[in-house]
């Protein structure tokens, strides 16, 4: 179904917020700080487009000498000290000794980053793991190696959840400009390839794409890079979402993002969304949230946040309870893509999948629209 952009809906009308989402998880931006002009192409104003770059600490803290955009990292030696403090050097090298360069520390999320090697060991970055394959070692052989040698001073080694692992994707480079969706600055040796995180290996997982910043759905029991992470795990609220007011909203209780229940189109109505989801092409959509004060367009990292909770072919899963419609299909994102002109994001529902979308009209995929704001 297609709306007007004049089409008003009762459930949006809340005054802007007063500060950025905060919760026990802090969602990195996406590094987009571009934004695409009326040709499709990036680098036009970003000041009331509605888009990505308009938002966030990409556009609030555009620093890049320790991470692109609103990126913060540090280096971390193997010995546990920060490039700089005790005994690791101000510009430590990579390497696997206590006072080289072993990992990076976002200093947004809190999480320690391990980063690979080149010396064939089992942290080796071309290295690729699986539970099933007597070839390939087990995601445990990486975990024990990481936590056996107290790596950067921890042994708190694990596998990352998919809202983790998506968080260190750089959203903003264009292949021949760092050509991985990732800042190399900090994260050397990564393939530009799928990286997958902890879900049980024998069900499927989102796969994080470092070469272009996609989410797949990929099957747990095929061979997979790793990338480990270190700190206190946190685990999701109980209930993760908590019901707002009439019940149309919903505030997740691990970002601190606040939701609406329904895509723009249908109206919550005792405990379920009543009516068919509108579709929009990505500027109407971008139109179309700029009309409801407070609220936006989620980028795409805010989208990809509720994968979480989410786990496949589950009905009475809590993801669910909060956002009752399971089939809108593509969703729109606020993020421009950088890989190739006139590209969107898109979040695929049900499938916790981000790909892109052209923008074009003759080839213009539609998508429905579920929008975001701060808690206050």
């Amino acid at each position: 179904m297609r709306l007007p952009l004049s089409t008003v809906f009762t459930v949006i009308a809340l005054a802007a917020p007063a500060s950025r989402a905060a919760g026990p998880f802090t969602l990195n931006d996406t590094g987009q700080a571009r934004c695409l002009d009326a040709g499709g192409e990036l680098g036009g104003d970003c000041a009331g487009s509605g888009q990505d770059g308009e938002f966030g600490r990409d556009a609030s803290k555009p620093f890049d000498g320790d991470g692109h955009a609103g990126f913060r990292f540090v280096r971390v030696c193997g010995n546990g000290d920060e490039a700089g403090q005790g005994g690791c050097p101000a510009e430590p090298v990579l390497g696997i000794e206590p006072q080289q360069w072993a990992c990076t520390r976002d200093r947004v999320t809190g999480l320690t980053w391990e980063i690979k090697t080149t010396d064939g060991s089992v942290r080796d970055m071309a290295r690729q793991f699986t539970v099933v394959d007597v070839h390939e070692p087990s995601p445990l052989a990486l975990l024990d190696a990481l936590n056996g040698a107290a790596i950067c001073g921890m042994t708190s080694w694990r596998l990352p959840g998919t809202l983790e692992l998506h968080s260190i994707v750089d959203h903003s480079r264009p292949r021949g400009e760092g050509g991985l969706a990732i800042d190399q600055r900090y994260f050397p040796n990564t393939q530009p390839n799928d990286y997958h995180n902890a879900w049980p290996a024998d069900s499927w997982r989102t796969a994080i794409d470092f070469g272009r910043g996609f989410a797949h759905a990929r099957i747990g029991i095929e061979p997979h890079y790793l990338r480990a992470v270190s700190s206190p795990k946190r685990p999701l609220p109980a209930p993760r979402y908590r019901p707002l007011g009439d019940g149309s909203q919903v505030e997740d209780g691990y970002t601190g993002l606040i939701w609406a229940r329904c895509p723009v189109g249908t109206t919550w109505s005792t405990g379920a969304c009543v009516g068919t989801p509108a579709l929009f092409t990505w500027r109407e959509a971008l139109a179309w949230a700029a009309g409801q004060p407070g609220w936006r367009v989620p980028n795409a990292k805010e989208a990809m946040s509720r994968v979480g909770a989410q786990i496949l072919d589950r009905p009475a899963n809590p993801y669910y309870e909060a956002f009752p419609i399971r089939s809108e299909g593509a969703q729109w994102t606020s993020t421009p893509a950088p890989r190739e002109a006139g590209r969107a994001f898109q979040f695929v529902n049900g499938h916790d999948v981000l790909s892109q979308s052209l923008l074009t009209e003759a080839v213009h995929r539609p998508g429905t629209l579920l929008l975001v704001r701060d808690t206050r």
